[in-house]
């Protein structure tokens, strides 16, 4: 995951968990554990903030009708 929102709507849209493999890489290739450290504490702050933007407390109050998707995202609408 990329960051808070992808992970938001991943796990809005039924996603049991997220996978944070590259940028977790990065972290410990930068500053070994403590990179890995400020890298999941970045995507935690990342997502109760997109949390408290759509009106839930956390991760368990998500649901689909918070997500929005414009036509550029949805393939269902696209010609």
């Amino acid at each position: 995951m990329p960051d808070g929102e992808t992970a938001a709507t991943a796990l809005a849209l039924g996603a049991q968990g997220v996978s944070v493999g590259r940028p977790v890489q990065w972290g410990l290739a930068a500053d070994g554990a403590r990179g890995v450290e400020s890298v999941l504490s970045a995507l935690d702050r990342d997502l109760a903030r997109i949390c408290g933007l759509l009106g839930a407390c956390d991760g368990d109050e998500l649901s689909p009708d918070l997500i929005t998707l414009d036509a550029t995202q949805d393939p269902s609408r696209r010609r």
